[in-house]
């Protein structure tokens, strides 16, 4: 459960962006209710096996559901036609036709997946009216609605109660069949999300404040016309990644055993997170004592410092530099702030540390500094002064600092600098600024000066305070997700991960 501090920090931070398509197909014979119970398969969830499925609805020939190893009857169901579809079969949902089914206990609204493949049947015109496709309801007035407006036209997922608010998904297109995968996730990190996949494609991201309630009824239809098909609707128990969700939709041919194999391939997927994790851990262990952090005043009392994922870094108070062996540090971060406090000859010292193979982490102050305090410059790069204080989104490229991230973050931005390297230095991230196109405006930017490694950032990797509405509030690295980025500067400034050798 996040905190009230936590939320307001999401709330001002967070920008939710969307626009998401939607699918579906084809029809045939009368309703009938088999029964028959479904095996489905089962995943590892801690130390105990789970099941893999909390519902499922795939009208192969009958309005059959299965819930954990047991059949679920429709509670109701009206107007119905089982018709044959691009994978098997399908129900028509025409006219005012609907089924519905009470869900057991144990909805998954911690983490999960919603697995919903359908087809607009009707025009998508400013005169047809609004209808609701899908909607699952809860304890506490909690509903998750799935629904057409002819407004745009657009297609809305909307879960109420705090979860993430109404989102246009834009216009869907008639007759064509769609898969739409909805992700729920409380565990990730810095903040839960939600995720909106069409056809394995991500089409949207929200954060979103936990409100825990179990869901009891499911409806697909009605009481309005809605003229649409659905070939399969799911419940995962497991909120489902990228390449899981784009699995689910290339094996629809499979029918049901598909989820054996989508079990194998989480199996696969999180053996190797467990080795990716344990790689991380044994990179961040060589760090150990080896990390120290300038502190820019004069006459500060000594103190360490704690970064993300644990680190340690020793704190460097000016009038240290020249009394301990820099050498001792594999990388030195020089934070943003206000100037530091170095004389000259301790400017060299610092000059030779890198060049002799230490590493440097420069944030706003710090990346002023390598840029024109040193003489040489550590770097060799003009400069100009981005007068804001605010986020901003840093358009991204494939870097061992960038790893684990998009085509793009958001950072905190505080009067920093836009970077022009030279040839001893190269663009990793961008301003959303105008600029030459033969001079990108650097935000982020990694060289070398002798034998060390530099990486600068204009923005603050760890955070910083923003104002909004007559308030004040910081953000950390944590509540942005830049604390992997500061993390992976620090590894690569100290050596321990490297670029890809280009192929001959």
């Amino acid at each position: 459960m996040l905190s009230k501090l936590r939320t307001l920090k999401l709330m001002l931070a967070c920008v939710v962006c969307a626009l998401v398509l939607c699918h579906v197909c084809v029809l045939s014979p009368a309703i009938s209710y088999s029964g028959e119970v479904e095996k489905l398969p089962q995943v590892e969830n801690g130390v105990s096996r789970a099941p893999l499925v909390f519902f499922r609805a795939s009208f192969d020939g009958d309005l059959g559901a299965w819930s954990g190893g047991e059949s679920v009857e429709p509670r109701e169901a009206a107007e119905l036609e089982i018709v044959e579809s691009d994978h098997s079969h399908a129900v028509s949902l025409s006219g005012e036709a609907l089924v519905r089914y009470a869900l057991p206990d144990g909805f998954p609204f911690e983490s999960g997946t919603l697995e919903l493949v359908f087809r607009a049947d009707f025009p998508q015109l400013a005169e047809e009216p609004g209808r609701t496709i899908l909607a699952i309801e809860g304890e506490e007035d909690v509903l998750l609605r799935f629904y057409y407006e002819p407004s745009g036209p657009t297609w809305r997922f909307r879960w109420t109660n705090r979860l993430f608010s109404q989102t246009p998904f834009g216009a869907v297109s008639q007759g064509e069949w769609n898969h739409l995968a909805l992700v729920w996730d409380s565990t990730t990190e810095p903040r839960p999300e939600v995720r909106l996949y069409h056809n394995g494609r991500r089409s949207s991201l929200y954060t979103y404040t936990l409100s825990p309630a179990d869901m009891h009824t499911l409806q697909l239809g009605g009481p309005a016309p809605i003229d649409v098909s659905v070939d399969e609707l799911t419940v995962y128990t497991r909120a489902l990644s990228r390449e899981q969700a784009g699995f689910l939709g290339e094996t629809l041919h499979l029918g049901k055993e598909r989820f054996a194999a989508l079990a194998d391939r989480i199996a696969f997927d999180d053996a190797e997170t467990a080795r990716r994790l344990a790689e991380r851990r044994a990179q961040v262990a060589q760090l150990e004592g080896k990390v120290g952090r300038l502190i820019a005043r004069r006459n500060q009392q000594p103190r360490n410092f704690t970064f993300p994922e644990g680190i340690e870094a020793r704190g460097i108070r000016p009038e240290d530099v020249g009394e301990i062996d820099l050498s001792q540090f594999s990388v030195i971060y020089f934070p943003q702030g206000t100037g530091y406090q170095l004389e000259r000859d301790q400017q060299q010292m610092i000059f030779d540390y890198v060049k002799n193979g230490g590493g440097y982490v420069g944030s706003c102050a710090g990346a002023y500094t390598a840029i024109q305090r040193f003489s040489p410059r550590l770097l060799n790069i003009r400069s100009h002064v981005f007068r804001a204080t605010a986020l901003f989104p840093i358009s991204l490229k494939a870097h061992p600092v960038t790893d684990g991230y998009g085509a793009q973050v958001t950072m905190h931005h505080g009067n920093g600098p836009i970077m022009f390297p030279r040839d001893d230095s190269r663009v990793i991230g961008t301003y959303p600024v105008p600029a030459d196109e033969h001079e990108p405006p650097g935000a982020i930017v990694v060289g070398r000066r002798g034998e060390g490694r530099l990486v600068l950032f204009g923005p603050h990797p760890l955070g910083g305070g923003i104002g909004a509405a007559g308030k004040s509030i910081r953000l950390t690295a944590a509540d942005l997700g830049t604390d992997r980025m500061f993390v992976n500067a620090l590894l690569y400034a100290a050596k321990i991960i490297h670029e890809e050798e280009p192929e001959e």
